[in-house]
Formats: C-alpha cells, sequence, structure tokens
C-alpha cells in the first residue's frame, strides 16, 4: 500500500499527521485477514526499522508522525486480530507488544481510550450510530498489563531525549531477534523485540528495565518465550 497522502506534508510545518504507514505495518492491512508484525509477519522488517525512528519515508520530522494501531474509527486492534483467526490470549500478547512499540517509537505516540485493556466493538468498524453499550470502554483497568503500560510511559517520560533524534539509532535483525539501540549523553537504552513464541537465551549486559512478559534471568542472560519488548539500560 502506497502512503501518498502525505506527499505534501513538507508544506505543512508543525502538522502531524496519522501513520497508516506504521498502523498496518504492525497489525496488517486495515481491510482484509493479513497478519502484521505484531502478531508474526517478519516479510516487511525493514518498514518496522522506518518505523521506530519516525518513518523517515514518510515525513521531514518524527514530529509529524503520529504513531497509532487503532483510533476511534475502523476495527480495535483487538477486532482487527480476530480476523486473522489467532486465539484470544495470543492477541492479548500481541496488543501489549504493539502498545509497547508505540511508547519507544520516535514520533508522537497516540493511543485510543480502552486499547490497553484490548477493547473490543464486537466487530464493528463504524460505531459512530451505534449504541452506547457498544460505544462504552470497559474500566476494567486491572492486571499486569496494565501496570507494564503505565511502566513503559514511564520509561517514556523519563528518557525521552532518547526518542528525539533518529541519528542516535541503531537496529539490527538476527535469527528474528531485532534490536533497537538508542544512546543519549552516555545512557543507552536497548530495546530487543520478539514477535513469536520460539523459546530464545538472550546473552546481555546492563539492567532490564521493562519486560512484557515473565522471563527467566541468568546471570549474564534470561529466557524469551513470548513476543514483546524488552528494554535494557547500559552506560558508557
Amino acid at each position: 500500500m502506497e502512503y501518498g497522502y502525505n506527499d505534501n506534508q513538507s508544506k505543512l510545518d508543525d502538522i502531524a499527521h496519522f501513520n497508516d504507514f506504521f498502523r498496518d505495518t504492525l497489525k496488517g492491512d486495515l481491510h482484509g485477514s493479513n497478519k502484521g508484525y505484531l502478531n508474526g509477519n517478519n516479510k516487511n522488517i525493514d518498514k518496522v526499522f522506518k518505523l521506530l525512528v519516525g518513518s523517515p519515508n514518510l515525513f521531514d520530522s518524527i514530529n509529524k508522525s503520529v504513531n497509532y494501531i487503532e483510533c476511534h474509527d475502523n476495527l480495535t486492534a483487538f477486532d482487527r486480530m480476530l480476523l486473522t483467526k489467532t486465539k484470544v490470549d495470543k492477541i492479548k500478547d500481541y496488543l501489549d507488544f504493539g502498545n509497547s512499540i508505540i511508547a519507544i517509537s520516535m514520533g508522537i505516540p497516540f493511543y485510543h481510550a480502552g486499547q490497553e485493556s484490548y477493547r473490543s466493538k464486537e466487530g464493528d468498524e463504524n460505531s459512530y450510530k451505534s449504541s452506547e453499550k457498544l460505544n462504552a470502554i470497559k474500566w476494567n483497568f486491572k492486571g499486569q498489563n496494565i501496570t507494564n503500560f503505565k511502566e513503559i510511559l514511564k520509561i517514556r517520560k523519563k528518557y525521552l531525549d532518547h526518542y528525539k533524534n533518529p541519528s542516535d539509532a541503531s537496529i539490527t535483525y538476527n535469527k528474528k531477534v531485532l534490536r533497537y539501540v538508542v544512546e543519549h549523553n552516555g545512557i543507552i537504552l536497548e530495546h530487543i523485540l520478539i514477535n513469536d513464541y520460539k523459546r530464545r537465551k538472550i546473552k546481555f549486559d546492563g539492567k532490564l528495565i521493562f519486560k512484557n512478559k515473565e522471563v527467566n534471568i541468568k546471570k549474564d542472560s534470561f529466557i524469551i518465550n513470548k513476543p514483546g519488548v524488552y528494554i535494557l539500560l547500559k552506560s558508557r
């Protein structure tokens, strides 16, 4: 899919745009049942590299990229992933993963109300005229997913300067493990991104400051077996 509506972005100073490239790369095309990076599609990994650093293929400034996977119209991310015939428990893992990617990507993070608790509108993709019951947010904001969501937003806020300059970032991809490293003033954040359930032993140095899912930590390594973002803090 092309995103030609951004062609005039260079003429619109200080105007940000909803980044559909970000949305579709992560959860799959808006209309259809194909999978995106969040639920195991690694065919377009080069696109993931771009969205992490503000989508320079679309915008001349990271401040023009509104990074999102769902908003008020179209299917919620939860309902969209149901089309891929994925089990609900795995969908929840993938959405936790997606919420974390939004937080660590350069640009403007955008979250739809209720997204952090797997909001569903029962497959209604144009609910502006639907019932209040369907559109209501279920205020069940408890659980480890909510705790983790709050924690990664704190990390984003604390290390905001790390997410401002694409030239400070480096990204590598090996054996389906993506490592996204950003450095500012000698402080290094290394983000490890996994989008499957394969058991892996990850060697590391530094301090593990965020994990989407529980890991088994050894002296110089930890075991990952679920998709998510895992953040290491280092210093020079």
